[in-house]
């Protein structure tokens, strides 16, 4: 057994994930909104990769779908492919690798830009877009740092 501040940086949380949805009207983003070095990150202090180990979790997603994030000006920031075969149905979150599996109904954003940079603080509107029926669903998160 270890014990110490950072005893638990070897810890894995491993637990059920959402499944892939057929329905869009549960989708949404979690945590929301996202305060910045909260819990929810799994970060420790002195934290060695900063801000780039931060993410958010769009939930319920189809099992294929294309989620894209803009501004409230209506600029893409990002954009990527989820692919529910991809992952298992268990989330699986390590702290001291900063890695975790996804559910299939699941999809981890970093919070980076198309750019690789960091985005600013504020409100975002997301689309997700089943690729088998072509329904959409938009919404909205909050980033505050």
């Amino acid at each position: 057994l270890e014990s110490g501040r950072d005893a638990d940086a070897n810890m894995k949380v491993i637990f059920p994930g959402p499944t892939a949805k057929s329905k869009m009207d549960n989708i949404y983003v979690v945590p929301n909104p996202y305060i910045g070095h909260s819990k929810f990150d799994g970060r420790r202090e002195k934290d060695e990769k900063g801000d780039k180990s931060r993410r958010i979790w769009f939930v319920n997603l189809p099992e294929y779908c294309k989620i894209k994030v803009f501004t409230l000006a209506g600029d893409l920031v990002d954009e990527f492919d989820h692919d529910g075969q991809e992952y298992q149905d268990v989330i699986s979150v390590s702290k001291a690798s900063y890695s975790g599996l996804s559910g299939s109904g699941m999809e981890p954003w970093d919070l980076l830009s198309m750019n690789n940079q960091i985005i600013a603080p504020g409100v975002y509107l997301f689309s997700v877009k089943d690729k088998k029926s072509g329904d959409i669903k938009v919404g909205k998160f909050v980033i505050i740092k």
